[in-house]
This record gives C-alpha cells, sequence and structure tokens, in this order.
C-alpha cells in the first residue's frame, strides 16, 4: 500500500468525508416513475456513447421504497434508501403521463413477477445495433435494463415506445420517448456531510510520516538497506538472511524512531479533535431534526466504509500478529498494537452510529 494511502486510511479512513451527494425522495414518486441513471466509470462512458445517450441504466418505482433493476446478473429489487448520485447531473426521473391506479397495480405486479430473471447481456448489445431480438424471447427470459422497463410496461397494456418492441428499446429511446415527462427536481435533495476533522490534524500527520520515513530511510541505510516506503520497512525485516544480531539491532533503532514519533498514536489525537464522533449525545444533537431518510443514507455509508476498515485493519493485525509470533521482532509488535487500537475505535464510532440511529427513529415514532 502506498505511503499516503496508508496514512489517510489508519488515522482518518473512519471520519465523516465532506461531500456532496443526491438522494431520491421516494414519497414523491408514483409507481412506474423511471429513473434513467449514470456514473464516471468507463463502463458507463463507453455505454452511453454506444447508445448515444445521457444514460447508461435504468431502473423503475414499484412502490414503497422499493425499485426494481436488471443490474448485470439478475433482475433485482432494491431499496431506495441505498441509492445516491454525486451529481444532479447523474440521473433523470421521467413518468408517462395519466397512469391509472389499475395501471400502476399492475406495473407493480409484473414487475414483481420478473424478479430474479437472469440478465441478457446478448439481446443488450443486440439492441443497441438493432437487430431482431424476437426470435429470443420464446427460448431465453433475460432481461437487460431498458427492456426490462419496456416489459413491464408491455405486460401492463402500454406501449412505452410504439415504434420499437420493447425486446429492442434502448436507454436513448427511453430518455426521448415523447409520453414521458421530467419530473420536477423536488424529487430529490442535496445533502452535505459535514467533517469535524481539522484540516490542521492531517498536516500534521503529513510532516510526522515524512519525518519518521527520513528516520527509517537514514537507519536502514546504516545497515546497508534501501527502503522505499513503510511497507518495505516490514518486507526487509521479515525476509533479509542476515545474521540474527544485525536484524535484532536493526529492530531497535527501527522501534525507537517508531516510538520517538506520532505515527503510532496519531489515531488517540483524531479521536481527541472528533470527540463528536465518539459520542452518541454530541453526535445525535449534531444530527437531530434531520429527516430518518436522510440520516439513514449517510448512516448506510459510514457504515460500509467502516465495514471496510475492519476488514483490512483485521488483515494487516493478523498479518503483522503472526510476523511477530514468527521473528520475535519488537518492530511487528507495535504495529500489531496500532491495529489492535484501530479496531478497536473504528467499533467505537460504529457503536455511536448504531445508537444514533434508534435514537433519530425514535423521533418519528
Amino acid at each position: 500500500m502506498g505511503l499516503w494511502a496508508q496514512l489517510l486510511q489508519i488515522l482518518y479512513g473512519g471520519g465523516i468525508i465532506n461531500k456532496k451527494y443526491y438522494y431520491i425522495d421516494y414519497d414523491v414518486l408514483e409507481i412506474g416513475d423511471i429513473i434513467l441513471t449514470r456514473d464516471n466509470s468507463e463502463e458507463s462512458l463507453v455505454l452511453r456513447k454506444a447508445m448515444q445517450s445521457n444514460y447508461h441504466h435504468a431502473m423503475l418505482f414499484i412502490g414503497g421504497t422499493s425499485y426494481i433493476e436488471a443490474d448485470g446478473e439478475s433482475v433485482q429489487v432494491r431499496n431506495f434508501q441505498k441509492l445516491t448520485f454525486n451529481s444532479s447531473e447523474d440521473f433523470l426521473v421521467l413518468r408517462y403521463c395519466g397512469l391509472t391506479e389499475s395501471e400502476k397495480e399492475k406495473i407493480s405486479l409484473n414487475s414483481r413477477n420478473i424478479y430474479g430473471a437472469p440478465y441478457d447481456l446478448r439481446s443488450a448489445c443486440r439492441s443497441v445495433e438493432r437487430k431482431n431480438t424476437l426470435e429470443l424471447h420464446n427460448t431465453y427470459r433475460g432481461e437487460f435494463c431498458s427492456k426490462l422497463v419496456a416489459k413491464v410496461f408491455s405486460l401492463s397494456g402500454i406501449d412505452l415506445i410504439k415504434e420499437v418492441s420493447f425486446e429492442n428499446t434502448t436507454i436513448r429511446d427511453i430518455e426521448k420517448c415523447t409520453c414521458l415527462r421530467t419530473v420536477d427536481e423536488d424529487t430529490f435533495y442535496e445533502l452535505t456531510e459535514d467533517k469535524s476533522l481539522n484540516p490542521s490534524i492531517l498536516e500534521k500527520q503529513k510532516v510526522v510520516v515524512e519525518e519518521l520515513m527520513k528516520d527509517l530511510r537514514s537507519i536502514f541505510s546504516e545497515f546497508g538497506y534501501k527502503i522505499s516506503g513503510l511497507s518495505s520497512v516490514f518486507e526487509v525485516l521479515i525476509t533479509e538472511k542476515e545474521s540474527k544480531q544485525k536484524i535484532k539491532e536493526l529492530d531497535f533503532k527501527v522501534c525507537e524512531a517508531f516510538m520517538k514519533s506520532d505515527y503510532l498514536t496519531g489515531w488517540k489525537e483524531e479521536k481527541e479533535m472528533n470527540i463528536v464522533n465518539y459520542s452518541s449525545n454530541l453526535l445525535y444533537e449534531k444530527f437531530k431534526g434531520i429527516h430518518r431518510d436522510e440520516f439513514n443514507v449517510i448512516y448506510l455509508e459510514q457504515q460500509k466504509i467502516n465495514d471496510d476498515l475492519l476488514n483490512r485493519y483485521d488483515k494487516e493485525h493478523k498479518w503483522h500478529k503472526n510476523a511477530f509470533n514468527y521473528t520475535r521482532l519488537e518492530t511487528y509488535n507495535l504495529q500489531r498494537v496500532l491495529y489492535k487500537n484501530l479496531i478497536k475505535v473504528t467499533k467505537e464510532r460504529q457503536g455511536v452510529m448504531k445508537q444514533v440511529k434508534k435514537l433519530i427513529e425514535n423521533d418519528f415514532m
């Protein structure tokens, strides 16, 4: 892992990110609303270019908090609370004008009846080329996103794109469909996650790591080794076949360098400076008054970040623990303790978020 990536993940990976994002308010959506989406991935860019569309994916709102999509593996029903976008231009909500309640019921029912059907990449490609896919219909139940949307409407008695069979419907067809109107921007909200982390902490830690690496390079140079980053420190110690005494002396000096710096205790300062993230009362006051759905979006994203960190920290902790048991070098023991502490504070943040979630949910009962 690179030096700066390691610095940021170890010391600040679990903090609340300063980031704007958008989510769709499903309370103002109607059954049958179509959501077109895009992102900045290479796959999205290629698909948009091939289809000559501003978007690469289509989903269908089927009521409650649910939408249905063909996502590359199969047809899935998902929850809107987990759907966020980096920009208001990354999605478009379209509505078929004049749907009756009976038609909405059919759309919801027909959508769920297709749930679990496999994804059909071959037909998706053929639809872009405008090749006939009707011969596949009776022998293969596969779906792709725009076909799924048009098919649900067709099964409900509505030809969404009159010029094209639903088997050949593309994202561009839906985007340009004259019977669909754009739903106002009132259907989405802009959120900004606050970040209580003092920028000066990051600047200080950059200096800490730079000074530590300067000392470590000097130490390893004295012993005849050249290192590029922190990872190479641990690699040299565990792979070098020099005399045990020489490695023990090197280990002693490396430990001195680590303990002299603030590298091993940076997590303590982060906790002191961001105490709000470690107190359910303080964090609740911060989010008090926020709508439950808005908080759920933040909660899910933060829990994913913390879960990813815990997975990484656990692997690092086990690796350094095994390295210490194998070599009995104190450098690995120091890292083992560091990751043990990082696991502890990450679980603490996770627990605080869970407590705040319960408090906010109680506010809406």
